[in-house]
């Protein structure tokens, strides 16, 4: 069988359990702890997962879509008394700036005790890098939010994030993917020379003929001559040949001009399962959408997704428990995808993270271990 092809009425039965899980966790009950000390703990799973090497060695990857903006800690403390808990989960926090929605975010990463080590950062990141290597994803598509010419935190942990995959597990990869709706404003040189510059490490993504994949989010809000720029850069400055996949926020309306420029392409996708549903047809379904890229000799990559309520914003997509994340399991599986990417690891802010969390444990990275094994 290929990679994606599951025992699919297992995986059913596997979410409704799971979604009782979600329930109680998320009912305000105190969750039970996870993660102790230095290490992450996965409570005992329900079924075998293959080798690692096993997984590693299908020609199907699937990666985790991981911001910086939300580490396991941002300060080292606590977890009664960290950022998470004194200013984005309370209404109070941030000088009552998020006080009309009842506070920033509804969830977040399982809390740890200090760590008694000045490299804390890169050992948090390293500690993600073992929970989704553990649930047998291949890697993380890391969102880039700031270069180096400009500098600042998120670059910071960018560059952490590369160190981490290294250390930590040497098959986990890193698929650099620059934020358009953060960098529009950048010149294509640029974006190349620090492209380059995160490329120098091994951990960065290549396929199997030694091409970089770099995979723009939202690519379409630079139009195909800058990625024409783009490559040429990386290519004449750097010496380096790139695999652009990009990822669209209208494919229907992009693909066909960025076909010239691409390896692959992808969507930001839905969140709710009417707009996922596998079953319906036609050029603007999930499906149709999948092979309209096909059509265009394209690799494709599936967005898979829980959910996404982002209460600052009044935005609640009814993902109906996990029929969300499991018909965009499905759509990967019926759509044959080379690639997926879990949208999102840790988006605490739309709450469509798949991480270990406070609040949803870790239901919804164990029911993705099912799609995720052969």
């Amino acid at each position: 069988m290929t990679r994606w092809r599951v025992a699919v009425a297992v995986a059913v039965a596997v979410a409704a359990a799971l979604s009782l899980l979600a329930a109680l966790v998320g009912s305000g009950r105190t969750p039970p702890p996870i993660d102790v000390g230095d290490r992450a703990i996965r409570p005992a799973l329900a079924f075998d997962l293959p080798p690692k090497a096993v997984l590693r060695a299908s020609p199907r990857k699937a990666f985790a879509h991981y911001i910086p903006t939300f580490p396991l800690s941002f300060d080292n403390l606590p977890p009664e008394q960290d950022y998470y808990a004194t200013a984005y989960l309370t209404p109070e926090g941030e000088n009552g700036k998020h006080a009309a929605y009842g506070g920033y975010l509804r969830d977040r990463p399982v809390g740890r005790p200090p760590r008694m080590t000045p490299d804390w950062r890169v050992q948090d990141l390293r500690q993600e890098v073992r929970q989704a290597s553990a649930a047998g994803l291949d890697g993380f598509t890391l969102d880039l939010l700031q270069l180096g010419d400009r500098g600042g935190p998120w670059w910071d942990n960018s560059l952490r994030m590369l160190e981490a995959a290294e250390q930590e597990d040497p098959g986990f990869r890193i698929v650099l993917m620059p934020d358009m709706a953060a960098l529009r404003d950048v010149d294509a040189s640029v974006l190349a020379t620090w492209i380059a510059h995160l490329a120098a490490s091994p951990a960065a993504y290549r396929l199997g003929d030694g091409r970089l994949l770099v995979s723009p989010f939202f690519a379409e809000a630079r139009p195909v001559g800058f990625w024409t720029d783009f490559l040429a850069a990386m290519q004449q400055r750097h010496g380096l040949s790139v695999a652009l996949l990009p990822v669209f926020l209208d494919l229907p309306s992009s693909a066909a001009a960025f076909e010239q420029v691409s390896w692959g392409m992808s969507e930001w996708g839905a969140r709710s399962p009417a707009a996922n549903d596998p079953r319906t047809g036609g050029l603007r379904s999930p499906l149709g959408r999948a092979q309209s890229v096909r059509a265009l000799g394209q690799a494709w990559m599936q967005p898979v997704s829980v959910q996404d309520q982002r209460p600052r914003e009044g935005v609640f997509d009814e993902a109906v428990a996990t029929e969300n994340l499991r018909s965009t399991w499905q759509l990967a599986l019926d759509s044959g995808a080379e690639l997926v990417q879990v949208a999102t690891w840790n988006d605490y802010a739309e709450s469509s993270a798949v991480a270990p969390s406070a609040r949803h444990g870790w239901s919804f990275l164990d029911l993705s271990s099912w799609y995720l094994t052969m």
